[in-house]
């Protein structure tokens, strides 16, 4: 579920009803009313709103595993695939100057199974971490100057806000942590614990 940044609409991927794959809808929040965004043979999942909320980048599922993709909600419906990468490849949130993605790299095998990195909308793209262990639910400060995420470097998943510009990682999650959320000004970080407790 993503929030669009005018808080109108929710981006959410549906089951097909034959189970098969899934679709990219938009739901009104004031009236509830769903459209449908995507039309599939697979998969079209991950979504996240481009600042003017006028794009979702998201995970398209069609000759193979999912790359990144961006959809143009102008009233064409085009589409333009950003990234093609061995792996799965899931869009986790956009920057709010709008020049960069951040997205999870998953390849099964691998011990840092789930990666996170920047993608420029040019597709050039660069890893995030450094340390030999999973990192993911990259998310952006509102002025875009620091990345808060979950990394197992510890030995289970705690969060973490890195500087994107160069700086060390700092960890703020004591018990484990997941899913962080800045608030809007930038000031708290929420985030969940494995056990279910929200902590901000």
């Amino acid at each position: 579920l993503q929030l669009a940044p005018d808080g109108r609409r929710v981006a959410v991927d549906v089951m097909q009803p034959d189970g098969r794959g899934r679709d990219l809808w938009a739901f009104d929040t004031g009236s509830g009313v769903a459209s449908r965004l995507t039309f599939q043979s697979i998969d079209a999942s991950a979504a996240t709103w481009s600042p003017d909320g006028q794009s979702l980048a998201y995970a398209k599922a069609e000759d193979g595993p999912p790359d990144v993709t961006v959809l143009h909600l102008d009233g064409t419906g085009r589409e333009e695939v950003l990234l093609r990468a061995p792996g799965v490849q899931l869009p986790k949130h956009w920057s709010p100057d709008g020049r960069s993605i951040v997205y999870e790299d998953y390849l099964a095998g691998r011990r840092d199974q789930r990666q996170l990195w920047l993608l420029s909308l040019d597709g050039k793209a660069r890893r995030v971490t450094s340390t030999p262990s999973s990192s993911y639910h990259g998310r952006f400060s509102p002025d875009g100057r620091r990345l808060a995420y979950v990394s197992e470097e510890s030995g289970g998943p705690e969060v973490y806000v890195a500087p994107l510009q160069g700086g060390v990682p700092r960890r703020v999650s004591r018990a484990g942590g997941l899913l962080p959320r800045w608030r809007g000004d930038g000031s708290e970080l929420f985030f969940l614990q494995p056990d279910g407790l929200m902590l901000a």
